[in-house]
């Protein structure tokens, strides 16, 4: 008997078109419910917004991003491409905040509702969701 019970919520390679897609850093998981993965279709970059608690929802974003991370809670999304982050509110159809960092952000993690981790290859950032500053 296994210790440890488990099962396959979703298979990724019949999400995404291209499985060179599948990785670490073109796939976030940041809660139980939300899960981005980028994908091609048509031709045409998008981020695809997953629920594992829910196999059905399946949401289209077109956008060219090298890092996308949801929000635990809201239909947000942090978006990095290049030097530039952006804070998106899908819900509103608007962008929340945006910055423009000097060095290459490798990765970033919510780390409650209202702050985003920015971890570069020398710093860790902090940057609030309700904050006017730049990340910190």
């Amino acid at each position: 008997m296994d210790p440890i019970k488990k099962r396959t919520l979703m298979d990724l390679t019949k999400i995404v078109s291209d499985p060179s897609l599948i990785s670490f850093s073109q796939t976030s998981l940041q809660s139980e419910t939300a899960l981005c993965c980028q994908n091609l279709i048509s031709g045409e970059k998008t981020v695809t917004q997953l629920n594992p608690r829910n196999p059905t929802f399946r949401a289209q974003n077109r956008m060219a991003a090298e890092l996308v991370v949801p929000h635990p809670k809201k239909n947000i999304l942090a978006v990095k491409g290049g030097q530039l982050l952006q804070i998106y509110d899908l819900d509103l159809q608007a962008k929340l905040k945006s910055t423009k960092m000097t060095e290459n952000i490798e990765y970033m993690k919510w780390v409650d509702e209202k702050t985003l981790v920015l971890v570069s290859s020398t710093n860790v950032y902090e940057w609030g969701l309700d904050s006017e500053s730049n990340p910190e």
